[in-house]
């Protein structure tokens, strides 16, 4: 990624991996690297010197404008032609793929800071991760946390997208971001090539590898096609507590597996029954799936794995409707399992873990959990029929997750409504280049893809290692500010590649902001789980959300005297004051990067003493910032 970042980088991903490296053929710069460097430090002095280190400290704050994004803003609101180091226009050279490659996720943008993170939490995954960007020795340096490399892929070239890519890739994390480049042909790479286009061209080069949604697929896990299959299986009705129900399981002579029989709810009130000794490992599906005929009746199935053999009364349950006189397909996803002792809850237990699957048994109980009623059930007779025997499903995963930026949906909901962009949050008031609205162009190009996608929308991008472990809080609507660190990000990415609830969702992140949040750090399970309540795009009024806007022109570029105001703005003075820190000596060459949002940013440039301290109050911070300013100066003269 570039050292001008406004808003964060954004990356693509999918697939596990085992650990290989491949070589990428180096590529010849347009402009000899230490002539770059020099073009990096000349850009940001000259832009810095036109601001006061009050007017820099401002752009370090909720307006999500780091020093780097004031930099960027700089160029947009004053005409600057001054840029940073961008990718080469010469043809891209092909790495020498691993054979083995397979379902691996390709991150683009990989060498930026939130690529790296995903890369770096997706290989300790177990995904194998083809790391990808537009400079192959920055992507190199990455790899040494992915499974492979791909060198001088950049998204505004469509030819540097071919299918050798996207070879063995089942899933595309895109994490690229904006750049304020100089080359020989002039200003290149700016946010609505990348954002907007590039985002475009990454989602025509998926649609031509990706067939279209393949929907669930379905395979035979438990047979109920003949007399010895049917034989396999033991009744467990009330009567072993000294009720009265009873029931058996029988081939019918349609072919379809015929549970009936009385239930009786004088005494145990339930009919059961189940297949033992098992030994299914059907961890790599997500749930159960039964073509059932019902009588309008609620049933239960229960699961009983490896981890509960030693305790008799343990099982896991999920409870499925059924429709009078209807055939209906029902999927048990292994979430939907609860973890039950004794007929009540237990929230001691692990997450069902589909690898060692020993009982299955079905189950009509009066009761539904922790002694309460079941609703939909009858004292008397019952049918219950399966065809096509018990079945493992595996539902479609995004094919394509783009990390953009909250702000983007209320910037298009605003429009040319100056009044309504003066009383919102900063980075919407300033929107450099009308980048919100190249990256709300790119939202809708994956939307529109046909493809299976996510869109995740981080608030205020930081690095700052001191903030800790936190809960993590969804939303949609782009209504929260805040801010969330980019491992936090990645874990989140991490969890939708794996989730089919993520499926067509657009949704926000940040931190909570509750006092305890640093005792509800959520374990990957949880993180899955977070997506089930949010609402698809396409279903967005079915939950109360409004429609998603329609994309609009960027507004004028700000004024000079307006950007004046807007870093004049006490939320901006205040982010600056508690959030400013020092330099990140591990990427002591990239300029700072800006936040997305209206929250805190990470600065990456400062002085060599500034190392990882907060400073404490304005005044250390201008003597900072006159440091930061000095040190370029003086690395430009030299």
């Amino acid at each position: 990624m570039s050292s001008l970042t406004l808003f964060g980088e954004v990356c693509c991903a999918h697939g596990p991996r085992p650990r290989l490296c491949s070589a990428v053929r180096p590529r010849t710069s347009t402009f000899p690297r230490q002539r770059r460097r020099r073009l990096n430090t000349q850009a940001a002095a000259s832009i810095l010197s036109q601001y006061s280190p009050e007017t820099l400290l401002a752009a370090g704050s909720a307006a999500a404008v780091s020093l780097a994004g004031l930099i960027g803003g700089a160029f947009w609101f004053n005409n600057q032609q001054q840029m940073t180091e961008g990718p080469d226009s010469a043809p891209a050279a092909h790495s020498t793929s691993a054979p083995q490659r397979k379902d691996a996720v390709l991150v683009i943008g990989a060498t930026g800071q939130t690529g790296k993170s995903i890369v770096k939490q997706l290989a300790t995954a177990g995904r194998w991760v083809v790391a990808a960007g537009r400079d192959s020795e920055k992507v190199k340096a990455v790899a040494a946390e992915a499974s492979e490399f791909e060198g001088e892929v950049d998204v505004t070239s469509p030819a540097s997208l071919g299918e050798h890519i996207l070879q063995g890739v089942s899933q595309v994390v895109l994490a690229v971001g904006p750049t304020f480049n100089r080359t020989e042909a002039g200003p290149s790479n700016n946010s609505q090539e990348v954002d907007a286009a590039g985002v475009q061209n990454v989602v025509n080069a998926c649609k031509a590898h990706f067939p279209q949604q393949a929907g669930t697929q379905r395979s035979p896990a438990i047979s109920l096609a003949s007399e010895a299959d049917i034989a396999k299986w033991e009744r467990l009705d009330d009567v072993i507590m000294g009720g009265q129900s009873e029931s058996a399981l029988k081939l019918g002579s349609d072919g379809a597996a015929h549970w009936e029989g009385t239930l009786r709810v004088e005494g145990g009130g339930f009919c059961g029954c189940r297949i033992k000794d098992l030994g299914l490992n059907l961890s790599a599906y997500d749930g159960l799936s039964m073509q059932v005929l019902g009588d309008g009746q609620t049933f239960k199935v229960n699961l009983k794995t490896a981890y509960q053999e030693s305790t008799p009364e343990c099982t896991y349950q999920a409870q499925f409707d059924t429709v009078p006189g209807e055939w209906t397909t029902v999927n048990l996803p292994w979430w939907q399992f609860v973890a039950v002792k004794r007929s009540r809850v237990d929230d001691s237990a692990p997450p069902l873990d589909p690898q060692k699957i020993t009982h299955f048994g079905l189950v009509l109980s009066r009761f539904a959990f922790n002694d309460l009623p079941n609703l939909q059930h009858r004292a008397g007779d019952f049918n219950l029929q399966i065809r096509d025997g018990i079945k493992a499903f595996k539902a479609d995963r995004p094919r394509i997750i783009l990390v953009s930026s909250a702000g983007v949906e209320r910037n298009a909901l605003i429009g040319d409504d100056m009044e309504k962009r003066k009383n919102s949050m900063p980075i919407i008031q300033l929107n450099p280049g009308g980048m919100l609205n190249h990256k709300f162009e790119g939202e809708n190009a994956v939307r529109a893809s046909g493809l299976p996608y996510t869109i995740v929308r981080p608030t205020g991008l930081s690095n700052d290692q001191e903030l800790g472990p936190s809960a993590l809080e969804f939303a949609q609507g782009d209504t929260i500010e805040g801010r969330v660190t980019r491992d936090e990000v990645a874990t989140v990415i991490a969890a939708a590649l794996s989730t089919p609830a993520a499926v067509g969702k657009t949704l926000e992140v940040r931190r909570s902001e509750e006092k305890d949040a640093g005792k509800r750090v959520p374990t990957a399970h949880q993180l899955r789980l977070n997506f089930l309540p949010l609402a698809e795009d396409r279903h967005r009024s079915r939950l109360g959300l409004p429609p998603l806007p329609k994309a609009v022109a960027p507004p004028a570029p700000v004024t000079k005297e307006r950007l004046e105001e807007i870093l004049q703005d006490p939320r901006v003075k205040q982010a600056a004051r508690k959030n400013l820190t020092g330099r990140d000596k591990e990427h002591s060459e990239q300029q700072p990067e800006a936040s997305s949002n209206g929250a805190s940013a990470s600065h990456q440039n400062g002085s060599a003493q500034g190392s990882n301290g907060k400073l404490e109050n304005a005044a250390e911070a201008k003597e900072w910032i006159e440091d930061w300013r000095s040190n370029k100066q003086e690395t430009v003269q030299r």
